[in-house]
């Protein structure tokens, strides 16, 4: 048996020790994730679920819970278009996701940090403007 419970388990329910880090585990659990329950305990699967998008408040921590759902459900990409005969390559960052719930928390958070971004696909959000890029570049590649 465990001796503290989970924080929101708690009576009453507490704040997580590591906000940060739970706001990146948040972020994997929306791209990624269920709770799934065992003969014997909760389990936490990260894979496919989008339950319980209002645990934390994205604006206190935007930058891990940004880094949790690119790293489930988004990747760092070179995009390659032809304009004019002529080649150029630019690195973007793109989020998939069928959940216009986590759609919406992921750019309500891009937003919070500053980063540009747009929808290029019903289901998809590009961020391609350098800065933006760089800027993602120094917190979602940390771990």
């Amino acid at each position: 048996m465990f001796s503290t419970a989970a924080p929101r388990c708690s009576q009453p329910p507490r704040a997580p020790a590591d906000p940060e880090q739970y706001a990146y585990l948040l972020g994997l659990y929306l791209g990624d994730g269920r709770l799934v329950t065992t003969a014997k305990f909760p389990v936490l699967r990260v894979f496919c679920a989008n339950a319980y998008p209002g645990l934390i408040n994205a604006q206190r921590h935007p930058r891990p819970l940004l880094r949790g759902l690119f790293h489930s459900d988004g990747c760092r990409c070179v995009n390659t278009v032809t304009r004019r005969g002529r080649i150029y390559r630019y690195p973007r960052y793109l989020f998939s996701n069928r959940s216009s719930d986590i759609l919406r928390i992921c750019g309500d958070a891009l937003d919070l940090v500053g980063a540009a971004w747009r929808y290029n696909r019903a289901y998809s959000i590009s961020v391609a403007r350098a800065e933006s890029v760089a800027l993602l570049d120094s917190f979602i590649a940390k771990y």
